[in-house]
This record gives structure tokens, sequence and C-alpha cells, in this order.
């Protein structure tokens, strides 16, 4: 597997300036395409689920050692929101499905389904495909981005320091940073798994995450946490106390 395909476990259900709006797919292929065995398989989720409204969803949420970071999954269509990018798939029945223009009107929208991406990521994510695999009894979602992971040497930069000397000790603890954007001479990130919602988050931050990324990237001078910390699931640290601190001493 390459470093832009990534694998998404089937079932999941989480996830240049481009306008918001609704793509018209008809005229041309979509920016981001789900092959025939993607669709047919994310259709037959959706009907499992009750909720023939349902939208998809595909988020990029950052960048790692593997490639980027997605969450790709189905969510009510109520979660489109203004920022979004609305994506028609399906053309009235996917490939092998036996619909067709006489198809009854409820089977035709059954076989539609509404793909919503932020259209500020749509840059880092033109020309994705959307595959579903099955090898013996393992199944999911590939995700193929033919992108690069930064355009930006000064991004590609710190991009290097995080997985080469952060987050390998972030691991220790159960969890990890990815930088979300570079910009200007600030790094925005996000810290994830055991760092989020950790009570020594910002010793972690400031004495090992922002002085490693400061001492190997000159051009950087600050690092900004973007961490939704209430969303923190499992925390390595609940609360502070004498003795807890950074993994980095």
């Amino acid at each position: 597997m390459s470093r832009s395909d990534r694998t998404v476990d089937a079932g999941t259900v989480e996830a240049v300036a481009v306008e918001a709006g609704t793509v018209d797919t008809a005229s041309g292929d979509p920016p981001v395409r789900l092959t025939p065995a993607a669709l047919a398989k994310v259709l037959a989720l959706r009907a499992a689920a009750g909720d023939g409204a349902a939208a998809l969803r595909l988020d990029l949420l950052g960048r790692g050692a593997e490639g980027f970071q997605y969450a790709f999954g189905l969510v009510p269509a109520e979660d489109r929101g203004p920022e979004d990018l609305v994506i028609a798939l399906g053309e009235g029945s996917p490939p092998g499905s036996g619909l067709g223009s006489g198809s009854p009107p409820d089977q035709v929208e059954a076989a539609r389904i509404l793909l919503l991406v932020q259209a500020a990521s749509l840059p880092d994510l033109a020309g994705t495909e959307v595959d579903h695999v099955v090898l013996g009894e393992a199944e999911g979602f590939v995700i193929r981005n033919p992108n690069p992971l930064w355009r930006d040497p000064t991004a590609a930069a710190v991009q290097a320091v995080i997985d080469r000397d952060i987050n390998p000790g972030l691991a220790r603890h159960g969890g990890g940073v990815s930088l979300l954007a570079v910009e200007g001479d600030q790094a925005a990130i996000r810290l994830w798994g055991g760092c989020q919602g950790c009570a020594a988050a910002r010793l972690t931050l400031k004495l090992g995450i922002e002085r490693q990324i400061r001492a190997a990237v000159p051009a950087i001078s600050a690092v900004v946490d973007r961490t939704d910390h209430a969303e923190g699931a499992n925390p390595y640290y609940r609360e502070a106390a004498e003795g807890q601190g950074s993994v980095f001493g």
C-alpha cells in the first residue's frame, strides 16, 4: 500500500479556497469519487442503518507518517454545514444494481447518496477515489489520494519533525499529534489519543512539541494547539498531580 492509500474499516460511522455548494456530477467526474464496489457497500450500510436520508462524509483530519488521516462514514442529513461541498453520487443507480430510469422512485432514491466534504479541504482531496476491498475474511474501504501531503516546504519540514522526533515518544502514552496547517510563522496542531484532554498536555506542548519544532524549523516561532480537549475520551492523565509531567521530561 502506498503512502496515498488508507484503509478504513467497513461500517465506520464517524470521518485554494473552494466555494461551498453542490457539485453536479452529470457533466463530468466528481472531485471525489466512489468505485462501484464502494458505492454499493455504502448504500448497503445505509439501508442496514435504516436511515434512507443519511449522507456520507469524508473529512480530512490531518497528516501523519502513513499519509492523510480521515474520518469517513455515514452521518445524518442535518450534519451538512455551510462550509460543506455537497457531491451527489449514484446518478440514480449504482452500476450493476439493475435500477434504471424505469425503476420505482423509492428504489432510485435508495441508490443515491450525498457526499459531504469541507470545501477548504478540497484541494487536498481532489482526484481522491474511495474503494471497497475484500481480502479473505477482511474487508474495508481504501482511500486513494493522489495529492502530496504538503505543498509548502515549511509544513513538510514540520511534519518530518513530528513523524521522526515527536510522535514516537507520544505513542508511549497512547497519543500523538497531527499538523493541521502552517500559518505564517505558526504551526497549528491537534493532539489525539491519550494526549487529547490530558492534564499534562500544556507541558507536552511547550516542553516537547514546540521546543523540538522550533529548534528544527527556524521559520516557526510558535505552535498553536487547536485540540478540543473537552472531547478527549481516554486522556493519559485525568488530573494534574505533583510528579506528573510531559512525556518529554
